[in-house]
């Protein structure tokens, strides 16, 4: 038999897996491969099959390709005569192509040249020859450092020009493997982990302490890259709406308290300025309507400067007169709805982060209800 036409498969299977070849896991470095290998002699020969002990000293030196010295010595004996016993003594260096090299089940070929020696001392036979063989197998890691691998080949005899058969079994024992594979990636990343978590992150901001210069930052504040909280700008507003009695600039009781929470919002946002705007309903001469109403507005700053030592410059007043009304002048209740002192502020503040992470019941207590 030939080995024309299996060399050409070995060399089709070959390029395609240089194609698809990925990192590997398992294999890289040296192995020692103890095993066997029941050996078909041609059935031109007289010679008796048998089971022949191999070691095999194979290195991969990348993900796909490795070189192997293998020995193999035994006796067997002539088919028709079981005393003539022969010496079996074989040398190969053989070259494996793994697919599949990040897997634990690896198929390979195989293809390489050698020597056999086959020695009867009685009939004083002395047989050596070259041989080439070829051929295909199976590497099942059972993990980084021992594996099972079982392979047929066929060996061409060049000088005899005849063909033997081997199947194979061996142990292999793996040292110095891959730093990649999976489980040193798991080890990597733990160490890494295990190394982060030397340094700590007290006050949980995802700045480390080593370089974290603010170190007691509220828990839920945005940082910088110093591990400082970021100034917030914070805008809200209020609006404050009172009625007066008909002719009087008199706050009504009913309404001190609405004054006291716009004061409550002015010394919150002590940058804010406001303008008090005083109205009145359609009765009466309406240049008495407009001192009326200035006399409103200035009711609302009085309070506030007198009672909350709101400062006056921040305090803008203007009468309106009868000119704004919000309701009809035709009912006694949109009249008395006319007669009336509002404001809306709007404020703009750059708040301490810790302020801003003040509960929003706070800020709604600085709102006055209509």
């Amino acid at each position: 038999m030939k080995l024309t036409g299996l060399t050409s498969a070995i060399v089709a299977l070959s390029l395609f897996g240089a194609a698809t070849a990925q990192a590997e896991t398992y294999g890289e470095g040296l192995s020692i491969n103890p095993g066997a290998g029941y050996y078909n002699f041609d059935k031109d020969l007289i010679i008796k099959d048998k089971t022949i002990p191999a070691i095999g000293f194979e290195y991969r030196f990348t993900q796909n390709l490795a070189a192997e010295v293998q020995y193999m010595n035994g006796e067997t004996h002539e088919k028709i005569n079981s005393l003539a016993k022969y010496d079996v003594e074989q040398y190969r260096l053989d070259g494996h192509y793994y697919f599949m090299p990040e897997r634990k089940l690896q198929p390979f070929l195989s293809a390489g040249f050698g020597m056999i020696n086959l020695d009867q001392e009685e009939k004083n036979i002395h047989l050596d020859d070259t041989i080439a063989n070829v051929g295909a197998g199976v590497r099942y890691f059972f993990n980084e450092d021992f594996s099972v691998r079982g392979d047929f080949r066929a060996i061409d005899n060049f000088e005899g020009d005849y063909t033997d058969t081997l199947a194979s079994l061996a142990l292999t024992m793996t040292f110095g493997g891959n730093e990649n594979s999976s489980e040193g990636d798991i080890d990597l990343v733990d160490a890494g982990a295990a190394q982060g978590e030397m340094i700590a992150d007290a006050d949980g901001d995802g700045i480390l302490d080593n370089i974290d210069e603010c170190l007691d930052t509220a828990a839920g504040l945005m940082v910088d890259e110093r591990g400082c909280a970021i100034p917030i700008e914070n805008t809200v507003s209020m609006d404050l709406n009172v009625n007066f009695a008909f002719e009087s600039s008199n706050l009504p009781p009913e309404f001190y308290s609405d004054v006291k929470e716009l004061a409550t919002f002015l010394k919150l946002y002590k940058d804010s300025i406001v303008t008090i705007e005083g109205h009145a309903d359609s009765t009466g001469p309406s240049a008495f309507n407009q001192k009326l109403s200035e006399k409103r507005a200035k009711a609302i700053r009085d309070i506030l400067v007198r009672d909350f030592e709101i400062q006056k410059d921040r305090l803008e007043i203007v009468g309106y007169g009868e000119e704004k009304p919000i309701a009809t002048n035709e009912t006694e209740e949109g009249r008395s709805r006319n007669r009336r002192a509002a404001t809306l502020v709007t404020a703009t503040r750059q708040l301490d982060p810790e302020q801003a992470q003040q509960p929003r019941a706070q800020e709604q207590t600085q709102e006055t209800a209509e």
